[in-house]
């Protein structure tokens, strides 16, 4: 961009004083409505192999980028996404890298969430003004985009980012295909010196860049080009032919990504296989008859609305869906002057939104056909519409009006960002919205039962069960909490009531098999933990859980094997490794209980009990000084651990 097109660019003070301002009002307004999701936690709700268990977040190499560039990551291929997330956890350790397990700052997420979303607003109003060519019209346009409460899920969701990350990319893509559509407009009217033509295709190159970079991110941007199209035939009004020759090669570099999207789809499940074609047309009338009253009345907001295929169908919306697209042609029709605005916003609209309409199938719509994360590029046509009104209406009533409807909107998306303050709040709201979910009830319940609210969580897992009264996981997770409360007679019942709907489920023969073990009845116990092991042969649990009951049961040989298979299977086990060290010790096999203890030791360093063994080792071996060293360890770490002070003087008299 040379200096002449800058010092024209900024000649007109008045001009560039209100773009400046409208924009420092905009970050400003919808920094105001989401700054508090900055100090959110993590919500588990996909965050979990989004962020700290995404191992492409965990370990940063560049030997894990590349991979991540050449593979798909849990079904979807989104390296430039999984790129962003992994520079993001460089910022976000809270602790070394060398550390056994990495955790996270969530702030450092919700930021960027934020930052892009702001960013985004930004950007819509420049592609608005380049349409509308109003400042004002532009800026009540781009703040329906940013604080409408269908934009809280992709902003407040860590897991979100790859709606607003890939709208940046979209969105750059859009304003600098129509700044290059623009120039080209001029360059029919007069003759272009090079540094016209060069700007151009500056323009149109980093539009064409950025739209490769938003399908890296998130392979359903493949409509940018729908909307592109859309705001250059009907707004800018250039020539169809001259538009196709522009876009050609956006839809050609599409293709793959629409291809390898299908093939990457999980397996077709009895909810989504076997649906016609016209089906999917209804489904599809459904949603955007969903969306569009949401849009209107956007309350009871919520990640998962429960329209599943089925419900869909039976309620034959798209009775209604057909009535509102006639009804708004009938407008368009009838106000011809505008006629290319409202087509134009429809389309944006609809486009947005197009690849989860349903004529594709993905994943997510087993649970629901509709989600608030899909509208966020879709946004951008009501955006155009309120834009466009204003701007022909550009009166201080509609403008107050605005004003206020728009301040509605800021703050029922202020209440909408606290439902996803944490985990819990989260799926209690979940549930809210729609109480029918067994997996809502089924998360919420293992969250509870983690916090040890055991009753609460009880009812949930029940809850579950009423839903879905085969939900054997349901009956395992009741099965785990009496477990925890040691009612251990309850919860055989229940794991053996969840064995029934399910016999080859080896985590519900493992948790049976504990509830035996701790009742001490390992002759019960033990058949349960090998028939689990038949069932996953590479079980680790399975071996630890054997050799703890043969440890109990004094038969240290067979101990010793299933021991050493946890730790071969997972040497970072470091309860197997004392174990195991503690069944060599008590065949005096000390040479062979050292090196687990140690390792024990590596991995815990504050386990006193290790440090104690440990020490006890080396002193049946004569090796005074090293085993003093671990029992004043142990008895650092816990002071008057009656056993190590014993220990220590036992050492100091010999």
């Amino acid at each position: 961009m040379d200096s002449q097109y800058l010092r024209n660019f900024f000649r007109n003070k008045t001009i560039i004083k209100n773009r400046f301002f409208y924009i420092v009002i905009i970050a400003l307004l919808t920094f105001l409505v989401f700054w508090r999701v900055i100090g959110y936690e993590f919500v588990w709700y996909d965050d979990d192999f989004t962020v700290y268990k995404n191992p492409y977040v965990q370990s940063v190499t560049v030997q894990n980028i590349v991979h991540a560039w050449k593979n798909p990551y849990k079904d979807s291929y989104m390296p430039a996404t999984i790129t962003l997330l992994a520079i993001e956890g460089l910022f976000a350790r809270t602790t070394p890298s060398d550390a056994n397990s990495i955790e996270f700052n969530p702030a450092v997420f919700h930021t960027s969430n934020l930052i892009f979303h702001i960013l985004n607003a930004i950007l819509v109003f420049l592609i608005l003004r380049i349409l509308i060519k109003d400042e004002l019209p532009s800026f009540f346009g781009a703040l329906l985009f940013a604080l409408h409460p269908v934009q809280v899920e992709s902003v407040a969701w860590i897991t979100g980012v790859k709606d607003v990350f890939s709208g940046f990319l979209s969105l750059v893509a859009i304003w600098q295909y129509l700044l290059y559509a623009q120039l080209s407009m001029e360059g029919n009217k007069t003759d272009q010196d090079n540094r016209d033509r060069n700007r151009k295709i500056m323009h149109y190159l980093i539009a064409i860049v950025s739209f490769i970079l938003a399908l890296l991110a998130k392979p359903t941007r493949v409509v940018v080009p729908i909307i592109v199209f859309t705001l250059d035939y009907l707004i800018l009004k250039r020539q169809f032919k001259h538009i196709a020759a522009s876009i050609i090669g956006w839809i050609v570099i599409s293709l793959p990504v629409i291809v390898a999207t299908i093939v990457l789809m999980p397996a077709s499940n009895e909810a989504t296989s076997g649906i016609s074609l016209l089906e999917r047309f209804l489904v599809s009338s459904d949603s955007l008859v969903f969306y569009l009253y949401k849009l209107i009345f956007p309350i009871s907001l919520g990640p998962d609305y429960g329209r599943t295929i089925k419900l869909a169908l039976s309620q034959n919306l798209f009775v209604i869906a057909l009535l509102i697209l006639a009804l708004y042609f009938i407008l368009i029709y009838k106000i011809k002057q505008y006629r290319s605005w409202l087509l134009a916003s429809a389309i944006v609209f609809v486009a947005g939104v197009l690849p989860m309409l349903g004529f594709i199938r993905f994943q997510f719509q087993e649970v629901s056909t509709v989600a608030d994360r899909y509208l966020y590029l879709s946004m951008i046509g009501p955006g155009i519409a309120l834009g466009f009104f204003l701007s022909r209406y550009k009166k201080p009533s509609t403008i107050i009006i605005s004003g206020v409807l728009l301040g509605i909107l800021g703050v029922l998306s202020i209440l909408q960002t606290q439902n996803w303050k944490n985990t819990v709040t989260f799926y209690k709201h979940a549930l809210k919205i729609n109480p029918n979910s067994a997996t809502f009830h089924m998360y919420l319940g293992i969250v509870l039962g983690e916090q040890g609210s055991f009753d609460e969580a009880i009812y949930h897992f029940s809850e579950g069960i009423n839903l879905e009264p085969k939900n054997s996981e349901a009956y395992n997770n009741i099965g785990i909490v009496l477990t925890y409360q040691r009612k251990f007679n309850e919860a055989i019942y229940h794991f053996n009531e969840g064995l029934r709907i399910d016999p080859n489920n080896a985590n519900l023969l493992l948790n049976l098999g504990y509830a035996y073990a701790q009742q001490g009845k390992f002759n019960e116990a033990i058949p349960h933990y090998y028939k689990a092991l038949i069932l996953e042969p590479g079980n680790a649990g399975a071996h630890f859980n054997l050799g703890y009951a043969f440890t109990q049961q004094g038969n240290y040989d067979e101990a010793i094997y299933h021991y050493s298979e946890t730790v071969r299977l997972d040497p970072k086990n470091s309860g197997a490794h004392f174990n195991l060290g503690y069944a060599f010790a008590q065949q005096g096999k000390f040479n062979e209980a050292i090196p687990h203890y140690s390792e024990t030791v590596r991995l815990d360093p504050k386990n006193a009990w290790a440090h104690n063994n440990l020490g006890l080792a080396f002193l049946q071996q004569g090796k005074f000084n090293e085993a003093e060293y671990h029992f004043n360890a142990a008895l650092k770490i816990i002071p008057g651990f009656q056993d190590a002070q014993k220990n220590l003087t036992k050492s100091l008299e010999k």
